[in-house]
């Protein structure tokens, strides 16, 4: 945490990737998308509807989304330069953006494209076209004459339907919601979204690099104890599998994949870096566990185990010898003796019936021997 509040986001996010001239240029693009507002303080609101439970608030607010919606595609879309339809929208106009035909364009587009209501005035349970002479898709859809029958009537579960088909924070097919959508994938809006994301994720950079480099592998590999802080708690220490003092190249594979691994987390899949790294150093956990010699995936490739502080350790067999040498009543010079000792002993039990193999096999051929030599004899009387 401190990595990232001193330098990730000053940084990073701030220097780098500008993230919060991102962050205030997506909020006054929002804004100018009449999707969003300042309020007095400056600061910023997503639009939301209040609704109370009686008819003339659900009117009230139908009429305000619909305004919001039908403002967005036809007034900010249909004539504003930094908006604009995508080849999903389906959208085409051979006329020139701010002209009239352009605009009637787009305000067919979002009868029949979005509203569903097609040129007839069917197609939508709700809206229609308005019964007004020379009408040319530059006014909103109007209420069907079933629903303003039923608001005449005080039909309150008819302004629910017709609200949360307008508005439903929980629904991506909301008529307003699927505008929020088309506002977020224009490419101005996406782009800053992208700008801050990328800040966000690479803020956590220097804590992902410095604290595993730091305390994985440079502290360990520069002491002379070649230990982690975690080692010198724990009063363990790495050494080769053999028994002896690991070397300077076991050492460095050793913390190399204990600290390597952090480094993917810099990758920014997070649905795919997260899972293998969790992969990794479980199954690394549940080889030091299971495992006969207790050697993790690290400790395989890098032929170390993990042993006591206590135990007395040689660089190597050289070293061993002079120890047992000058110390004759130390445990590992008696456990020399006793290993040596018992290896004559194997050695020459192992010689031994070498031996009676070697005789066994001089006496069968001298018996083969005198046995053809006899067969000889009595075949020449």
């Amino acid at each position: 945490m401190i990595l990232l509040f001193a330098i990730g986001r000053p940084l990073v996010y701030e220097e780098i990737f500008h993230g919060s001239e991102a962050a205030k240029a997506w909020d006054e693009y929002a804004v100018a998308s009449g999707l969003a507002s300042f309020d007095e303080e400056g600061g910023f609101h997503s639009y939301a509807p209040k609704v109370e439970e009686n008819l003339a608030s659900y009117q009230s607010a139908i009429e305000e989304v619909e305004g919001k919606i039908w403002h967005y595609f036809y007034d900010v879309v249909g004539k504003e330069e930094a908006f604009c339809f995508s080849q999903d929208d389906g959208f085409y106009s051979p006329a020139e953006k701010g002209s009239r035909e352009y605009s009637l364009a787009v305000g067919k587009w979002v009868y029949q494209k979005l509203f569903g209501i097609m040129e007839s005035g069917n197609g939508n349970s709700y809206f229609t076209l308005p019964e007004t002479a020379g009408f040319a898709y530059d006014a909103m859809p109007v209420y069907t004459a079933d629903i303003a029958e039923k608001f005449a009537h005080g039909d309150l579960t008819s302004a629910h339907l017709v609200f949360t088909y307008l508005y439903n924070a929980n629904s991506k097919t909301a008529l307003y919601q699927q505008t929020v959508g088309h506002f977020n994938n224009q490419e101005y809006a996406a782009r800053q979204v992208e700008i801050q994301a990328n800040g966000n994720f690479y803020s956590f950079a220097p804590s992902i690099i410095v604290g595993p480099t730091v305390f994985l592998f440079i502290i360990p590999l520069l002491s002379k104890s070649g230990k982690t802080l975690g080692k010198r708690f724990f009063k363990i220490m790495v050494i080769s599998e053999d028994g002896y003092r690991a070397k300077k190249w076991q050492m460095l594979v050793h913390y190399l994949l204990l600290a390597g691994p952090y480094m993917a987390l810099l990758i920014q899949h997070p649905l795919i870096t997260l899972p293998l790294f969790s992969f990794y150093f479980i199954i690394d956990y549940m080889m030091m566990v299971l495992g006969r010699n207790h050697q993790g995936f690290h400790d395989k490739l890098s032929k170390t185990v993990i042993a006591k502080d206590s135990s007395l350790v040689f660089a190597d067999a050289e070293e061993e010898r002079i120890y047992v040498e000058n110390h004759p009543n130390s445990l590992i010079a008696k456990n020399a003796r006793f290993l040596g000792e018992a290896l004559e002993n194997a050695i020459a039990e192992q010689e031994a019936v070498f031996d009676s193999r070697d005789l066994a096999r001089t006496q069968e051929a001298k018996n083969k021997k005198a046995e053809e030599q006899n067969k000889k004899e009595k075949k020449e009387e």
